[in-house]
């Protein structure tokens, strides 16, 4: 993040009516795609893009003489610019000179798409905006632009180093719809699998029983970049990952929000349970929903046993799926043991980074919290308060 850099001051708090209406908002691509069915970075993809489309409908800035512009038709929309990663979402949308994205791209704003290779799409991006800050400077643009780009599959590894390298000085939101491996090439390992999970490359047998390394932490790598705004959602609580979509396109500087994506067809469960499957790795602890926002945590949805005193094992979760119910059966209690140890110190580090105490068991009733934010502890915000208007910006705050 650039030193000085402005901070947000926050998005609009939707009515319930405005809820539904963003639940159902125009996405950004047709439906008849590659993508499998049940694929869970197409879900998220499309929960973005319909956040994105409604920013674009919503905001208002000043033109280069002064006049506020925005709403669409003679007000104009911003553009819309995305760079892709190859990976399973950019071949299911974009193959053969066809594309699913432009047909359903806003008529009246310009867009535009383009693909890069598993390493390329941030440092692309970036450079896409300064060629934007440069013609807004110079008075040869005098229109504003999203940028944003999507990553998944093995682009999180081999694209590590861009990645990094964006988080410190580049421009733009980042998705990482994260489906646990090289999905587009077969499944293979990748840093966000999990131990003991069967990949194709790192197959479960006697004497190596599957993968054996832990998945990379990529919150913790943007929060010690010091971005401004960082997090993890899930499809299974729509609402959540679109107010963070609404949020971090509109911040200043680099931003990232990290997708749980699961993949029917290569973690091996029925493509109707897709959302299930997130929402058990959202209880279970194995991915927590959290934020980083401005130099402060937040964990936005607790998970089932902080929540109602109810935990969600990791049987439930991995049982669900054909490459890794091996870890639901007794033969790897002691896999499932160190797995589960080390879920439980990454999200108790959340817990306490976001400033969260237990509750004493005699404060308790059955199914609720157990944990509480401590005193004086206050969550950052994503709203703006109640009574202020979303500030008009200028050009050259996009």
């Amino acid at each position: 993040m650039r030193v000085g850099a402005p901070k947000f001051p926050g998005i609009k708090r939707l009515t319930p009516a405005e809820q539904a209406r963003l639940k159902t908002f125009r996405s950004s691509f047709a439906s008849a795609d590659g993508s499998c069915i049940g694929c869970g970075g197409e879900l998220a993809l499309r929960l973005v893009s319909s956040a994105l489309n409604w920013e674009a409908a919503n905001v208002r800035w000043r033109d280069q003489e002064g006049r506020v512009r925005g709403g669409g038709a003679g007000g104009g929309l911003p553009g819309i610019m995305l760079t892709e990663h190859t990976g399973c979402e950019q071949v299911c949308k974009t193959t053969n000179d066809t594309s699913a994205w432009m047909r359903t791209f806003w008529e009246d704003g310009p867009r535009s798409m383009l693909h890069a290779t598993f390493s390329d799409g941030t440092p692309l991006l970036t450079g896409l905006h300064y060629a934007y800050q440069a013609r807004i400077k110079n008075g040869t643009l005098d229109q504003p632009f999203f940028f944003w780009s999507f990553a998944g599959d093995g682009a999180t590894t081999i694209g590590a180093g861009p990645i990094m390298n964006f988080l410190q000085q580049g421009w733009g939101l980042l998705i990482i719809y994260d489906n646990r491996g090289y999905m587009n090439t077969g499944a293979q390992v990748s840093s966000t699998t999990w131990p003991f999970e069967n990949r194709a490359t790192t197959p479960v047998g006697v004497d190596i029983p599957g993968n054996q390394f832990f998945p990379v932490d990529w919150m913790r790598i943007a929060a010690a970049l010091n971005v401004p705004f960082a997090a993890t959602a899930s499809p299974a609580f729509p609402m959540d990952l679109m107010n963070k979509v609404r949020y971090a396109i509109n911040v200043p500087g680099p931003t990232i929000i990290w997708v749980d994506s699961p993949c029917p067809k290569e973690q091996g469960f029925g493509p109707e349970l897709t959302k299930d499957m997130s929402r058990l790795a959202v209880d279970s602890g194995l991915f927590p929903i959290v934020r980083y926002q401005d130099g402060e945590w937040a964990v936005d949805i607790l998970r089932s046993q902080q929540r109602t005193g109810k935990p969600t094992s990791l049987e439930a979760y991995f049982g669900g799926q054909v490459k890794s119910r091996h870890l639901a059966s007794p033969a790897f209690d002691e896999q499932l043991r160190l797995l589960s140890k080390e879920v439980e110190r990454r999200y108790a580090w959340y817990l306490r980074q976001a400033g969260y105490e237990p509750v004493p068991a005699g404060q308790r009733k059955n199914g609720q919290p157990t944990v509480r934010l401590g005193e004086g502890v206050e969550a950052p915000s994503l709203y703006l308060p109640p009574g202020v208007e979303e500030p008009i910006r200028s050009l050259d705050q996009f």
